[in-house]
Parts: C-alpha cells; structure tokens; sequence
C-alpha cells in the first residue's frame, strides 16, 4: 500500500509540479561575532566569505536570466498555439478542447512562476561605511559577521527563487509533451477516422 502511495505521489508531482513547503528567508541562524574573533587568520576569512557572498550574488543573476529565457520561449510557444484556436472553433473536438486546456493552464503556470522569480526580493548586502570607526581588527570581524549573514540570507531567498524557477521548467516540459501527445494522437488516432476533422 505504502509503494502504491508513493508511485502516486510522483505521478502527481509530475503532472502538477508544486514548490513544497519550506521556511521563508529570514535572519535566523545568524553567524555571531564570538565564533568569527576566535579564528586566528581574519584575512582568509574575510576573503571565504566575500567568495562567498560573490558566488550567491552571481547565483542570483543566473536564476533571473533562465525566467527571463522562460517567459520568452512560453510567450512563443504560446503564440503559435493560439493561431491554431481558429482551428478548434471550426471543428471543436472533445479531445482537442482538453489539450488545449491543458497546454493554456501548463503554460500559464509556467509565466506564473517565471514572474514570481522576476518579482523584486530583498538581498542582504553588508553596509561597509558602518565600520570605519572600530579598529582593523574589530571592523574586519564585523565586516566578516556581515558577509556571512547576508550570504546566509540571500541564499534563503535564492532557494526560493530556484524552487520557482523548477516549477515553471517542469510546468513548461508538461505543456511541450502534451502539445507532443496531442499532434501525435492527431496523426494516428483522429484523422485516420477521419470523423473529428
């Protein structure tokens, strides 16, 4: 029974892709102070958590640009298609009606989500000018602490986008095969009848 549910549970996954249910990006898990001014060697450390924080920034950047490429490729997609709505209008089909359905509503989730990568999030980003009056080595501590919490942050929020972003990919997969299996029941199984078109 419980290999059943599981089967189940990836069909459905598969057919209606959904972000699951995660923590929203906060502040928690906040690097201390106290753990960064026992290191011994500040400079490296600096320079790991710049990397860091580079590295999720230019992670950022992808995300934003594959949604950008989605949206563009969907709109295409979908602007081909909906020249072929005429054709459903003259000879509405039972079977035609449903794909087209269900392509408008894949492709629309995709869009949905695309956006929602798109849409203007807050990053962290540590603010160098509060520094200027501590000593090298306390300004170097907190400056490390900053980069940390806010690398731990925007990957929070990156995360989130990410997840998006896979939605709108496997929504726009499911609506390219069931344009695929459409044409394909077209072909074999519609016109050779001969009584749909």
């Amino acid at each position: 029974m419980k290999d059943i549910k599981t089967k189940l549970s990836i069909v459905y996954n598969e057919l209606w892709p959904h972000i699951a249910k995660s923590e929203k990006p906060s502040c928690k898990g906040k690097v201390l102070e106290d753990s960064v001014c026992s290191s011994s060697d500040l400079d490296f450390l600096l320079s790991e958590a710049k990397d860091s924080f580079k590295i999720e920034e230019d992670r950022m950047k992808q995300v934003e640009q594959k949604a950008n490429i989605s949206i563009g490729i969907t709109g295409v997609i979908a602007t081909i298609i909906a020249s072929l709505f005429p054709v459903l209008l003259e000879k509405p089909h039972l079977l035609n009606i449903f794909f087209f359905m269900l392509f408008l509503i894949y492709s629309l989730r995709t869009i949905t989500y695309s956006i929602k990568v798109l849409r203007k999030k807050y990053y962290a980003f540590p603010n160098l000018n509060d520094y200027i009056s501590y000593s090298s080595y306390e300004a170097k501590s907190k400056i490390i602490v900053d980069y940390l919490n806010a690398t731990s942050f925007n990957r929070s929020v990156n995360n989130e986008k990410t997840d998006s972003m896979q939605v709108s990919q496997e929504s726009f997969r499911n609506a390219v095969v069931c344009i695929c299996i459409w044409g394909i029941m077209k072909l074999l199984i519609i016109s050779p009848i001969g009584c749909f078109f």
